[in-house]
């Protein structure tokens, strides 16, 4: 019988073939770029089910993986298998269909993305105003005191306190700084300005490190696109574009090294680098990080429990704004259309679900085994193939509602699927607002679009040529 570390590298060496050949498939049809859903959902898949499982082995930390597999008090040979099966299915039906709709905007293959200086109205000025201030109250107010609700936490609700919409409301600041950076000159400086602002105030707030890594992501995939126009290759942009890369690598280093704590213990924990190796990279092996292993312990409970059909995340899109404070009902729902509590919930798997992400995969897994693995990952693909296409529509809101997305798609993908809806939402409530057309589902006119864009990109072709 093989042990835990045998199996581990079983996994690796087949994992790491399977992307390997995925990445060839993927660089034939030019979709290893940074523009694109596909890049991001690819080298996601290979930090959490290969880089992660590979440092547990060559550091002999498996701590995390004999935990959750040691969960139910089974082996751990079959369930290893099902796991790799229904990541390397998953997969390959995502990029399937992904691939399968690029035929449908090929026009994305053959032109640039083109920066239209747009400038701002008063309306859109003054809803921007509103969203900041609104914003900012959700960071000053409740992120920079997380003492305000965290001791009103029961079995991973908060039943005291604001609602987990309203202390997430710092993701509006997020899309509306990615807004300005694709508006002119004076509205992009006044973007950078916040940008400051946010870093500054997020890196106060212990429980969140993902989102300053991923608006340096943005600005990443921004400085790209406009790279690419033959008018915009100088060299001091290529400059800028190497140094905003370096200090996101940066900027990750510094937050893995925090962990979920005050940014003042980042001193202490840095002073571990003159440590061996090996403890080092113990760092980086932890609950935030081992999806992989979060997948085995969560796929088995709903095996055992039953699955849950997408109903809890139907209905914390409908009642998640609600403060369950003032409506304590808000989880029945739930209740009486499954017959039970949902699993994060049941104080038998509290400490698996508490905390820790298992993939968006574990999600899909829970609304129906392996065929909600397969269903899900279709969903998704067709997703993303749409935030590809967001990303170079002639509407500066829907055009940062794209980036927005594109650049936060690692995170969804390492986290579930009520998480990544909820970033979504709060991308989209400020987008319908800044729109021309507002809450017009006009500027989604793939066919308006496509040739408006091709017809200023010929134009612009032309100029070059001349």
């Amino acid at each position: 019988m093989l042990d835990l570390k045998e199996l581990l590298i079983y996994h690796c060496i087949i994992i790491f073939l399977f992307f390997l050949v995925l990445g060839f498939y993927l660089k034939k049809y030019g979709l290893l770029r940074i523009n694109k859903s596909g890049f991001w959902i690819y080298w996601s898949g290979i930090i959490f089910f290969l880089i992660n499982p590979f440092l547990a082995l060559i550091t002999g930390n498996l701590e995390v993986y004999e935990y959750n597999l040691n969960f139910f008090g089974e082996g751990y040979l079959n369930r290893i298998i099902w796991i790799l099966v229904n990541i390397i299915v998953g997969y390959v039906v995502f990029f399937y269909f992904y691939i399968k709709q690029q035929k449908k905007y090929y026009f994305e293959k053959d032109m640039d993305f083109i920066n239209f200086h747009f400038k701002l109205k008063i309306r859109q000025i003054i809803i921007i105003i509103i969203f900041v201030f609104f914003s900012l109250f959700s960071i000053i107010k409740y992120r920079l005191h997380p003492e305000i609700y965290i001791y009103g936490i029961e079995w991973s609700k908060i039943i005291a306190g604001p609602s987990g919409y309203l202390i997430s409301a710092h993701l509006i600041l997020y899309f509306l700084i990615i807004y300005l950076y694709n508006c002119d000159k004076i509205f992009k400086f006044i973007g950078r300005a916040f940008l400051i602002i946010y870093i500054v105030l997020r890196m106060q707030d212990p429980f969140d490190r993902a989102s300053i890594v991923s608006i340096f992501l943005a600005l990443l995939i921004i400085y790209y696109l406009n790279m690419k126009n033959k008018g915009n290759m100088r060299i001091h942009k290529k400059i800028k574009l190497a140094f905003l890369s370096i200090l996101s690598f940066f900027i990750i280093f510094i937050l893995v090294f925090r962990g979920h704590e005050e940014i003042s213990a980042t001193k202490y924990r840095l002073g571990l680098l003159n440590e061996e190796l090996k403890n080092n990279l113990n760092i980086f092996i932890n609950a935030d990080t081992s999806m992989l292993a979060y997948f085995y312990s969560w796929s088995k409970a709903y095996d055992m429990e039953g699955y849950e059909f997408g109903i809890p995340t139907l209905n914390k899109i409908i009642f998640g704004w609600l403060p369950r404070k003032y409506f304590p009902w808000k989880d029945e729902p739930t209740r009486i259309l499954l017959g039970r509590d949902e699993l994060k919930y049941d104080y038998k798997y509290f400490k698996i679900f508490y905390g820790p992400k298992a993939s968006i995969l574990a999600s899909f897994y829970s609304y129906g085994g392996f065929i909600g693995v397969i269903i899900g990952m279709i969903i998704f693909s067709c997703f993303c193939r749409l935030v590809d296409v967001l990303i170079y529509n002639k509407d500066v809101a829907i055009r940062a509602f794209g980036l927005a997305i594109m650049s936060e798609l690692w995170l969804i993908l390492g986290s579930n699927d009520y998480w990544g809806l909820q970033r979504v939402i709060f991308f989209l409530i400020p987008c319908l607002f800044l729109m021309r057309r507002p809450f017009s589902l006009y500027p989604l006119d793939k066919k308006i679009n496509r040739l408006e864009i091709k017809r200023k990109y010929h134009c612009i072709k032309k100029e070059w040529e001349g």
